[in-house]
């Protein structure tokens, strides 16, 4: 999804320079939460399975299979991962901007102000340059087999 909204930063890059301060403030603190709480965790998952495996004292499976892994095949299954977390995020923030969810939030000045009207598209913003997943993220690197 990332490279799809290149087209759509551009127009966005326009909408900030017209975005009110507090408007701007609210639609970060939106991302900063959703990055942390749906992108980096869904990440952080995946990375204690692969590192550790999720069943307890019982021998996890997926993560014997990732341990059987080389170095190389490792490292792609970590970007497979990331890519279906990844893309996963852009089709919940996608389907957030299609259909009718209103995101109404206060913001410092007392307006009630619907952060999809505000954005030019909630499935651009983490991905833009300086987008949510470039600030916000303990991801934007990718998964790595040590926890973080």
């Amino acid at each position: 999804m990332r490279g799809a909204h290149e087209s759509r930063s551009r127009t966005l890059g326009r909408l900030l320079t017209t975005m009110k301060p507090d408007e701007k403030k609210a639609l970060d603190v939106l991302g900063k939460l959703l990055v942390e709480e749906v992108f980096d965790q869904s990440c952080r998952y995946l990375q204690v399975v692969i590192c550790r495996g999720m069943r307890g004292q019982k021998p996890d499976p997926l993560h014997e299979a990732y341990a059987s892994l080389d170095d190389e095949s490792a490292t792609v299954l970590r970007r497979f991962l990331l890519e279906a977390v990844d893309q996963t995020f852009a089709q919940f923030l996608h389907f957030l901007d299609m259909h009718e969810f209103p995101l109404p939030v206060e913001v410092e000045s007392g307006r009630i102000v619907d952060l999809k009207g505000v954005s030019d598209g909630l499935d651009a913003e983490p991905y833009n340059e300086g987008g949510w997943i470039e600030r916000y993220s303990q991801f934007k690197d990718g998964i790595t087999p040590e926890p973080r």
